[in-house]
């Protein structure tokens, strides 16, 4: 689309940010934490794995430093900004859940491990809109915001 934003992570990045993953994953294992809303159990480890590349990305695009927080399930993931990446590659919707902090930008990423595409952001309460609550039969209801009501990483507040 018209304002994505390319990112391209290096070998180095790409393997740091699979260390988080995988920690992650661990530490949900170990804690008996299931996936969000519109995951599945059996590709935890993909999500996390791609999720923490995608924070890795957005961090890169904007400049800041990516700590890759393991264990803070409440810890902003880049900078004071939530990342929601999309591992399936149709890149259409953003997930957010009812539980998200209704004030925070979420920024919706596309993960093509090592490259990443930024879609846009939205506040969280901008997209629970009543017409975007669904997600996967068996799993808690999200709300799936279409990419087009993004607005462009341009416009992201400081």
């Amino acid at each position: 689309m018209g304002d994505d934003i390319l990112v391209r992570l290096t070998w180095a990045e790409v393997l740091f940010a699979a260390q988080v993953g995988a920690m992650r994953n661990v530490q949900c294992l170990k804690e008996g934490w299931r996936p969000g809303a519109a995951a599945g159990i059996d590709n935890a480890w993909t999500l996390n794995v791609e999720g923490a590349a995608g924070e890795m990305a957005v961090a890169k695009y904007l400049g800041v430093y990516w700590s890759g927080a393991v264990g803070d399930l409440k810890a902003d993931d880049v900078g004071s900004y939530q990342v929601r990446t999309n591992c399936t590659r149709r890149g259409d919707k953003m997930i957010l859940r009812p539980g998200d902090e209704a004030e925070k930008p979420y920024i919706s990423v596309l993960s093509f491990l090592p490259e990443f595409i930024i879609c846009g952001w939205i506040l969280c309460r901008d997209g629970r809109r009543e017409e975007w609550l669904g997600g996967a039969p068996g799993r808690p209801p999200c709300y799936c915001v279409p990419r087009a009501k993004l607005h462009p990483m341009a416009l992201l507040p400081a």
